[in-house]
């Protein structure tokens, strides 16, 4: 997710530094408005100020044109879908890049260093930094996506989200929040008037058990038109028992995979989600908090990007709690700018467990931020 305030603030910085000399090997300086830069000292610069913000930029050489994949040998470009730096996606053709996408990225791949180029474009305004002209932009002698000399065009997704913007709230439950069908029942009808747009709610784990009370739950979101999505927790059981399970409990045809304690390594991770996709159940969404990404050795996350599967991560800035909303943590916790938004593993999660203690209908429950037009292109199946 990417801050409106981000974007302005580049926009801002950028401008000052038009005309700024062409420096190989150099980035843009915090305290010198007049310091110059390379081509991807430029482009990461801003890259690092869209998905870290700038209140947390290091202001280094982050990145080089070689950053992003090239196949020099068969004079080709990384295949489309490809993750580069920032969670940065490759497209076979610049006008493949989505209308939503908060940055395009152009490269002319000559083999590295002064032999290869890059700029990007964000809000329609062209950020350059070329030996001809110094920093440029749109008639200063940056130049745009049609420009021949580009070998390949990346993308950073979006939305572009404003600072205010209300996320979409949804619960995450399961059998340990409930002592009847009742009570769970009594629980969902209030959601709506609580500003709650959906429920996630526990299916299965490994291939040993069942949560008795998701019949009901996807029963009640189907019959009175909430969002729903049932989730698996992994274990290190096979992976096929374990889809039999999550099928054997009616859990629908989208799954959350729920990947935390006795989850196992990445591997095992990534044979559950073949696993399911072999039974045509689309996995759409990833919990995986990184607190267990950091305990399993800081794997390589792109594979969710690439393959359009959402990262939900975990983080309760404070321990929040206290019997507030959801909409009351939100904002303790650092609303659209908090730390449950920050990228890890080379993906950035496009679903945020900001507490495990929202006041809910009387009930302390989980509850996920999610930003995107509805629910639905991540739930209901």
């Amino acid at each position: 997710m990417i801050l409106e305030s981000s974007v302005d603030w580049v926009l801002s910085e950028f401008k000052n530094r038009v005309g700024d000399p062409y420096v190989y090997g150099g980035v843009y300086s915090p305290d010198d408005d007049d310091q110059g830069c390379d081509c991807s000292g430029l482009v990461g610069w801003v890259l690092e100020a869209l998905v870290n913000t700038p209140q947390k930029m290091n202001w280094a050489h982050n990145v080089s044109t070689e950053s992003w994949p090239y196949d020099y040998q068969n004079d080709c470009p990384a295949a489309p879908g490809t993750v580069g730096p920032y969670g940065t996606i490759a497209v076979d053709d610049y006008t493949d890049i989505p209308a939503d996408a908060a940055l395009t990225i152009n490269i002319m791949h000559g083999g590295g260093g002064e032999d290869s180029h890059t700029n990007c474009i964000l809000d329609g305004v062209i950020m350059e930094s070329n030996g001809d002209a110094g920093s440029c932009t749109n008639g200063t002698g940056g130049v745009g996506c049609d420009n021949r000399e580009w070998t390949d065009h990346w993308y950073l997704p979006g939305p572009v989200v404003s600072d205010d913007a209300e996320p979409h709230f949804y619960v995450d439950v399961s059998n340990n929040n409930w002592r009847s069908v009742d009570e769970l029942t009594g629980f969902l009808s209030q959601l709506n008037g609580l500003g709650v747009s959906g429920v996630c709610h526990k299916v299965s784990e490994g291939n040993y058990y069942v949560d008795p009370y998701w019949q009901a739950c996807r029963s009640w979101c189907e019959k009175n038109d909430m969002s729903w999505l049932g989730y698996h927790y992994v274990t290190t059981n096979d992976a096929a028992s374990q889809v039999a399970a999550f099928v054997g409990n009616n859990g629908g045809g989208n799954v959350m995979l729920d990947f935390e304690n006795n989850s196992g390594d990445i591997g095992n991770f990534w044979n559950v989600v073949e696993a399911f996709n072999a039974a045509n159940i689309n996995v759409s969404m990833a919990y995986i908090p990184q607190w267990y990404w950091n305990q399993i050795g800081c794997p390589d996350l792109s594979y969710l990007t690439r393959n359009g599967i959402a990262l939900v991560s975990s983080n309760y800035p404070g321990g929040l709690g206290d019997g507030n909303t959801p909409q009351d943590l939100y904002a303790i916790g650092g609303g659209n700018g908090g730390a449950g938004w920050a990228s890890y593993g080379g993906c950035t999660p496009s679903v945020w467990q900001f507490t495990d203690q929202a006041n809910v209908a009387g009930f302390s429950v989980d509850c996920n931020a999610y930003h995107g037009s509805n629910l639905d292109q991540l739930f209901t199946s």
